[in-house]
């Protein structure tokens, strides 16, 4: 779930910077 949950965060981040 650590992996997993980094990973989300990630691309969260990503898409959100990608989105501005």
């Amino acid at each position: 779930m650590g992996k997993m949950g980094r990973f989300h965060s990630e691309e969260i981040g990503g898409a959100k910077l990608l989105r501005f």
